[in-house]
């Protein structure tokens, strides 16, 4: 497949590159797991990698975003939500190890918040960056 000239959407197909600051899109793709591997006495590594793989996915936004625009990026990411409890959900990324778009299962860890000011009756926040960790897919 082709880039389709944006790096990460939301299940309701919202691009959220709009809400990105330059450099702001970090993918570490396909990260192979391993259970049980082990360096023997000479050193030999041994592995038993498994057959799923995890993706990374770090967003971090503009600085200077509205409380409004903060709620727009964060009811699009809730629009592929599978689990309220875990902040599982769904997106759609560029898989720069795959040169292709995957939607994988993500989890989203504690988020921190910062706000920069109070203005015009809304809330001003500094650049947030927001961590997505897959829960593991097969290729």
């Amino acid at each position: 497949m082709a880039f389709n000239g944006y790096l990460v959407k939301a299940y309701n197909n919202t691009v959220l590159d709009r809400y990105l600051v330059e450099k702001g899109y970090e993918v570490t793709p396909d990260q192979r797991q391993d259970q049980d591997s082990y360096r023997d006495g000479l050193g030999e590594l041994h592995r038993q990698v498994l057959p799923k793989v995890a993706t990374t996915l770090k967003l971090t936004t503009l600085d200077g975003l509205t409380l409004e625009q903060v709620t727009a990026f964060q009811t699009a990411v809730e629009s592929g939500r599978l689990n309220v409890q875990e902040r599982k959900v769904r997106l759609t990324y560029w898989n720069s190890e795959t040169r292709d778009y995957c939607t994988d299962i993500f989890y989203m860890p504690d988020m921190t918040f910062k706000v920069k000011r109070i203005e015009s009756g809304t809330l001003i926040h500094e650049s947030m960056t927001f961590t997505f960790i897959g829960y593991g897919a097969t290729r």
